[in-house]
């Protein structure tokens, strides 16, 4: 149960790391600037809530065995 819970995080994360970058991609093209700033932070905002989901998933199936 608890593998499938961390499968589920995982996923959930991935999906929110996709949208992180999908609206970093969106601010940055509708900017005057083009400010490659925004590139990076959110992708690197975006790493973070993919990492955190990993590690989810990762504790999550260690605790099952």
């Amino acid at each position: 149960m608890l593998a499938k819970l961390g499968n589920v995080t995982y996923w959930l994360s991935c999906g929110a790391a996709v949208m992180i970058v999908v609206w970093g991609l969106k601010l940055w093209l509708e900017s005057e600037r083009n400010a490659v700033s925004i590139i990076i932070v959110f992708g690197i905002a975006a790493g973070v809530v993919w990492l955190i989901g990993f590690a989810f998933r990762y504790v999550l199936r260690k605790l099952v065995w």
